[in-house]
This record gives structure tokens, C-alpha cells and sequence, in this order.
């Protein structure tokens, strides 16, 4: 499966080719708020000139088997600066070669062109009047490898044909942690007010943990409750469960003082990820179902001129490929009257209330929901000699996409 509750929306048997995501196979290109693409390896100048007061340098970010974070860190490091005078515009995957717009804080353009890091290259910096804000991008152009012998053409135009130009827009596996896929469950234990059992899951739960040295250290924990022990124990690269363990090993019942420690950026993705998770759920009955058709609280809505789904873009109803059924992100601002009986038998299986999305212990974390499309476009679809080009909205995850032509529907 490539992701947590997901139906398939194409019923045709994909073409069962094993696909790993890596910097060889997977490239990500951003497209700008302009809809302009920042294409792999083309040096870039700026769009407009800047003011003469102008603080912040925008830069073009490519990159190789580097996160995101990770890579703003060792920037921030390289340039002796703090992380936090770095931003971006969306998260790119790690195992990929992917291309992305930045922006620094009172950081000369030259500065930050003279880095020389490997697996990075700086594609052009210019000075700029704004800062690059989370969500200031259209969504990014995809080109994935993955071979296919005779008759695979074929196949993929079949499913292409009965999607009809469109894909359920599930949250991917990334949403829920890339390796361990356990944030959603931390997430459910702190919005219920189980700080133990968020702090034991994020510490001890080894699902899909590939490092050995890893598995070890979680394990022992579970067992020892001895978090003096885990310290010594717990790999330097777990940077935040080391973190933890300190604070629980002076303070050992302090589980929400531990959580606190961890970056909240890192605590949001939690609390996000089981917001997500229901979200899904939700989605994959109305996959299930093949009702696309709007409830109580949604709405529908149109593209815009990059052809992607946009919530900003009324539409009356779903007539076609250029209208879609903007769902519900539950959070404490959703109205009670306006829950779906999809929305309301999931929340009652989770054992979960809208109230819980106000955390009263973490009002920083508390979310009041939003909305998101249940569908999204395949922008530019082709698929030749073994290689998909695709474009996507923001938010858009590609594994997802990439899941109706490889995988088995059975």
C-alpha cells in the first residue's frame, strides 16, 4: 500500500512493477505561486527587482537525498546562522532529486551562492522584498522511472482512462513519518491527553525501524522504563528522542515537560498527521462508495489557470473533470451540525470529539481544521518509455498517484 486507508479509485490491476522512491528515479521540480518551474539543473535570476531595503535573499534550492529540514540545517550551519532565518515554500522528499525555492534572512546572495555542499547546488540567489512562506507555490512537476516491458503503455493508458484525469487525494505515507508511519498515533494519544502513551509511542515503537542499533534501544526502554539507560542507549542520529529520554531521566514522569523539549514544528506534525489519518479514512468510504457527491459542511469547487484544483475557485457542482468536492480537515472550529454521517461514524469508531483538536496543555498545537479536495487533477499526464511526467497541486502526494497504475486492486 502506498499510504494509510486508501481504496483505489481505478478498479484495473496496475502494472506490478516494485517502485522505490531514490534520487535516481524520482524528480521533483517546483512550480511557483507564478506557475512558473524551477527545472533541475537551470540557473534562475530573479522575477522582480527588489527594493533598496530589501532583507531576505531567495535562492533556488537543488538537492539529493537531502530532507528539507535537513538540508536548511547544514545551510544554517554552513552560513553560521539559525535555521529559523530559513524558509521555504513546500517540504520535498528525501530520496529524490528535487528542486525548490528558499528564502534566507539578512544573508547576502552572494553568501549564500559561494556554498559548496555536497549533494547541493544553489541554481541562483537574488535579493527580495518578502520572505518564502509555507504554501507560496502552485504544486510540482513530477518525472518518475520505472522501466515496464512490452504491453505496460498500454496498461497504464487503461487505468489513465478510467481515472479520468483524476486521483483520490489521499495524505501519503510521508504524512504519517517515512519510516515508522506511527506520528498519527502519537498524535491521536496527545489529543485524547495520553502524554504517557505519546511519549512511549514516539520512544518505543519500532514498526518498520530499519536500524538494528535502533530497534534495540526502543525495545529495551519498553521493557526498563530506565530512560538514564536510554540515553546511553538511543543512536545520536535520534536526535529528539534523546531529547526526551534527558528531560524524562531527571524529570521521569514529566511526560508533557518532554514533549514540550522536542521542536513544535515536530509536535504539530503529530497532532497533523491524525487529522490526516481521519481525513483518509474518511476519503477511502467515499472512494469505497464512488460518492463524490457534496454533504453536509462541502461544497464544490474549480481549477484555476494551471489547471489544478483550487479551493479559491467556486464551482455550483461536480459536472465533469473541472469541478471538485472540497471535503472537510476536522478540528475544533468544524461545526457539530455540519458533521457528515461518514465524518460522524469515524469519529465515533476513534473514540474521538471535535473538542479534542483544542489542546488545552498545548494551545500552540490546538487545530481548528480547514478543507481539502477529495480529488486531485493529473496535471500534463504521459507515460512513455518507462517514464511517468505528471504535474500536482500543492499538497498532492505522488506516491499516491503513482499507487492507481502500479499496484495490485485486489
Amino acid at each position: 500500500m502506498w499510504g494509510i486507508c486508501m481504496r483505489y479509485l481505478s478498479e484495473t490491476d496496475g502494472i506490478g512493477i516494485g517502485f522505490v522512491p531514490s534520487s535516481s528515479n524520482f524528480f521533483v521540480e517546483e512550480i511557483t505561486k507564478e506557475g512558473n518551474v524551477l527545472t533541475l539543473d537551470e540557473k534562475m535570476e530573479a522575477v522582480a527587482p527588489a527594493s533598496a531595503g530589501a532583507k531576505f535573499t531567495h535562492f533556488i534550492l537543488q538537492k539529493k537525498d537531502w530532507s528539507t529540514l535537513g538540508a536548511e540545517m547544514e545551510i544554517a550551519r554552513r552560513l553560521h546562522i539559525s535555521p529559523k532565518r530559513l524558509s521555504h515554500a513546500g517540504v520535498k522528499d528525501k530520496n529524490a532529486m528535487t528542486v525548490q525555492l528558499e528564502s534566507a534572512f539578512a544573508v547576502e546572495p552572494e553568501k549564500v551562492l559561494s556554498l559548496h555542499i555536497k549533494d547541493m547546488e544553489i541554481n541562483g540567489a537574488w535579493l527580495a522584498d518578502e520572505q518564502v512562506r509555507m504554501g507560496d507555490l502552485q504544486g510540482n512537476r513530477f518525472t518518475v522511472k520505472i522501466g515496464g516491458g512490452e504491453g505496460t503503455g498500454e496498461k497504464v493508458q487503461e487505468i489513465y482512462s478510467e481515472l479520468d484525469g483524476v486521483f483520490p487525494n489521499y495524505f501519503g505515507t510521508q504524512r504519517f513519518g517515512s519510516m515508522r508511519e506511527n506520528t498519527h498515533i502519537v498524535g491521536k494519544m496527545m489529543l485524547k491527553g495520553d502524554f504517557e502513551g505519546a511519549v512511549g509511542e514516539y520512544l518505543c515503537g519500532t514498526q518498520n525501524e530499519r536500524d538494528e542499533k535502533s530497534v534495540i534501544a526502543r525495545k529495551n526502554l519498553l521493557a526498563t522504563g530506565n530512560y538514564g539507560q536510554a540515553l546511553r542507549e538511543f543512536p545520536h542520529h535520534l536526535k529528539y528522542e534523546r531529547t526526551m529520554a534527558a528531560h524524562l531521566a531527571s524529570l521521569p514522569h514529566d511526560f508533557v515537560g518532554a514533549l514540550q523539549r522536542i521542536p513544535r514544528g515536530l509536535s504539530l506534525m503529530f497532532v497533523h498527521a491524525y487529522q490526516s489519518y481521519l481525513f483518509n479514512l474518511m476519503l477511502e468510504e467515499r472512494v469505497k462508495r464512488r460518492d463524490f457527491t457534496a454533504m453536509e459542511g462541502e461544497h464544490y469547487c474549480g481549477k484555476n489557470e494551471f489547471g489544478f484544483a483550487d479551493t479559491e475557485v467556486k464551482a455550483v457542482g461536480r459536472e465533469g473533470k473541472d469541478s471538485f468536492l472540497v471535503c472537510k480537515l476536522l478540528g475544533y472550529e468544524t461545526k457539530e451540525e455540519e458533521l457528515n454521517e461518514i465524518e460522524k461514524e469515524v469519529l465515533e469508531r476513534e473514540g474521538i470529539a471535535l473538542e479534542n483538536f483544542r489542546l488545552k496543555k498545548f494551545a500552540a498545537l490546538s487545530s481548528k481544521g480547514g478543507e481539502r479536495c477529495a480529488l486531485a487533477p493529473l496535471v500534463d499526464f504521459s507515460f512513455k518509455e518507462g517514464v511517468f511526467s505528471f504535474s500536482l497541486q500543492k499538497g498532492a502526494y505522488a506516491t499516491v498517484a503513482l499507487g492507481e497504475f502500479l499496484e495490485s486492486k485486489v
